[in-house]
Formats: structure tokens, C-alpha cells, sequence
């Protein structure tokens, strides 16, 4: 199908296009195995942080809107994530994820949605679970497993692990395969990653994301904000970029979600 040889094509750009403009001005790195690198990502993945909250100036933008907004964020890991969104600090949206729902409050609508986490997928093109939300706001390698086999990838700037090879990347493009291909963007100094590309040839998706730097928290590195630039088939791209402010982990984090009196079905109104 001609759309999945695009998607790789698309892909091939977004990963130049981001290899050029984050070269950080580091010299020929340094050779690292395949395992070496797997156990940096394993070592990623394996944070004991209880629970998040960070307060973000956030954009989003797609064809037809621009628009700027506040965005508190609290997790407690496994359990819950809960996203509150205001506007000239008037609230809007106030929504909760936990491992099988989705639960949104809109305020200006004053309507409600009850649904499985699934829903997600009408938005992004692709599957996500509760642990891929928080790993990607915490900047942990999203959907890593240590059982899966790994390729490194050559790049100039990053260590590049990724879930196919190169040859497997052109077989799937050669034979119209559905797979879905995440690479991974490490530091030189293998302490931060720095960009997850993930593609999906069945749903024809491709999210970038990019971690716009790092603070110590404690004994350990978290954003400071990240950019998401989403683009599924034929449909305008759509860009997430947050900047955070007032992190905190493993502190006491309240939920607070209720569906006021009067409030209607979003789905009927």
C-alpha cells in the first residue's frame, strides 16, 4: 500500500530533520554496545518515583487552532493521572486516566465523558496505556521492554536504539507490513533521553517526542518540558509543546474529580 511506503518515507525526514537540528556539537561519539545501551534505558525505566506533579504553560496547535493554557498534572504511579487545564485561569477540563478508563469534566460545556482508555487512540493513531502517559511525561522510554530485542542505529548526535533494525525497516516498507517501529535518542553521556520517535504503519501515525532539557529532582533527572508533534494519515498534524514549573515527586498528591449537579452527556448533547 502506497500510504505505508509514505509513512516510512515521512519517517526517514522526521528522523533527519531531527537529527540535524539536535546535534548538540559533541565530536564522534563514543562506542557503546547494544547491551550497554539497553541497560541505560532499563535503568530509565526502573524509577521508584510514587508520585508527579508539575504545573505547564502549554500550547497546542493543529490546522484550525492555535491556543495557549495552564495545565496541572498529578500522578500517583499506577494508579491515576490527572490533568487539569485552565484557560486565563478560568477552568476548562479536568480529566482522569486510570489503567482501563478516561474521565473528562468540561466545564465550559458543563457535559461529561465516561470511557475506556482506548478512546485515546481516536486522538493519537495509537494505543496508550496509563504507564505510557507517565513515561512520557517523566521522560522514560515509552512502551521499553528488557525482554525485546534492540538495534543500535547510527546517528552523529544520540545513541539510537530502536525495536527493528534498519533491514527490517525496509522489509516492512518492501512488503506493506503493520508494525510499529520506537526509537529511542540517548545522551552522550547516557543520563538523559532525549527524543522517542514512535511510527505506526497500521494506523499510518507517527508521534515525535522531543524533552526540551533536564533538572535534578532530588536523586533524580526529570524535563523541564517536551515537544509532541503527532501526524496520522491524512489528517493535520497536531503539536503539544509543554514547558514545566513547580515539579515535585513522592510527596502527597490529592485527586480531586467530580461530575457537578446538572452536568450532561457530552456524547448527547
Amino acid at each position: 500500500m502506497r500510504r505505508i511506503n509514505l509513512l516510512i518515507a515521512l519517517l526517514v525526514f522526521t528522523l533527519t530533520a531531527c537529527h540535524h537540528n539536535g546535534k548538540e556539537g559533541v565530536g564522534k561519539l563514543e562506542n557503546r554496545s547494544t547491551e550497554e545501551l539497553v541497560a541505560v534505558l532499563t535503568e530509565m525505566q526502573a524509577s521508584d518515583i510514587s508520585t508527579f506533579y508539575t504545573k505547564a504553560s502549554t500550547n497546542y496547535a493543529d490546522s484550525s487552532r492555535n491556543v495557549n493554557f495552564k495545565t496541572s498534572i498529578r500522578s500517583i504511579q499506577d494508579s491515576i493521572l490527572n490533568v487539569d487545564i485552565k484557560y486565563s485561569a478560568i477552568p476548562l477540563v479536568n480529566a482522569v486516566v486510570t489503567n482501563d478508563s478516561l474521565k473528562v469534566v468540561n466545564r465550559r460545556d458543563k457535559c461529561w465523558i465516561l470511557n475506556s482508555i482506548s478512546a485515546l487512540k481516536e486522538q493519537f493513531g495509537m494505543e496508550f496505556s496509563l504507564d505510557d502517559l507517565e513515561d512520557l511525561l517523566m521522560g522514560r522510554p515509552l512502551d521499553f521492554d528488557v525482554e525485546k530485542e534492540y538495534h543500535q542505529l547510527d546517528d552523529d548526535a544520540y545513541y539510537v536504539l530502536s525495536s527493528h533494525s534498519k533491514k527490517e525497516i525496509k522489509k516492512i516498507a518492501k512488503d506493506e507490513e503493520e508494525a510499529i517501529v520506537i526509537r529511542y535518542f540517548i545522551s552522550p553521556d547516557l543520563k538523559q533521553l532525549r527524543r522517542v520517535i514512535v511510527e505506526s504503519t497500521k494506523d499510518e501515525a507517527i508521534i515525535v517526542v522531543e524533552y526540551k532539557g533536564y533538572e535534578q529532582i532530588g536523586d533524580y533527572l526529570l524535563p523541564i518540558g517536551l515537544k509532541i508533534d503527532i501526524k496520522i494519515g491524512s489528517r493535520a498534524p497536531m503539536y503539544f509543546e509543554m514547558d514545566y514549573s513547580k515539579t515535585r515527586i513522592n510527596e502527597t498528591e490529592e485527586i480531586y474529580f467530580v461530575i457537578p449537579e446538572g452536568y450532561e452527556n457530552c456524547m448527547v448533547k
